[in-house]
Formats: structure tokens, C-alpha cells, sequence
């Protein structure tokens, strides 16, 4: 999974489910602040115990993002330490 974008206003749970719409609105139980992102996928199968299975639009899943803060001075020298 490759994060290509990520929103950078936090918004609420009804907000959120504006965003996903009316055939996905009710597929994820949002409580709290959530934070849109986007994502693009390294395959359109996941592997299971019987075999690669294929994923659909709607499917629910569940992704770990790991969040690095940075300056700007930092993004733009990577070689500087933070502070």
C-alpha cells in the first residue's frame, strides 16, 4: 500500500461518512476525529490460507499507517536531524 494523500483538517465521524457516500457510509464504525487519507494498493488480491482472494469496491479492511512529523527544513534536507 502506497499513501498518496492525507487530508490535513480533522474532521468528525458525520463528516466522514458525507465523504464515503451513501453505498459506503455505513460500512466502517467512525467514532472521534478522523483524518481523510488515500491510498493506492500494491495488488488487487490479498493472501489468505486458502489461496489469494480477490478485493471489490465496499470491502472492509483495516491498514496501519505509520505518522512521521517533520519540518519543512527537514522535508526539504533530510539529513538534518530533528530537533
Amino acid at each position: 500500500m502506497h499513501l498518496t494523500s492525507v487530508d490535513d483538517e480533522v474532521i468528525g465521524p458525520s463528516e466522514a461518512r458525507r465523504y464515503l457516500g451513501l453505498a459506503h457510509a455505513d460500512v466502517l464504525e467512525l467514532h472521534g476525529p478522523v483524518v481523510l487519507a488515500t491510498a493506492t494498493l500494491d495488488s488487487r488480491h490479498y493472501p489468505t490460507s486458502r489461496g489469494a482472494l480477490e478485493l471489490h469496491d465496499g470491502m472492509r479492511a483495516r491498514a496501519r499507517v505509520e505518522i512521521t512529523r517533520e519540518t519543512l527544513l527537514q522535508s526539504l534536507w533530510p539529513d538534518q536531524e530533528a530537533p
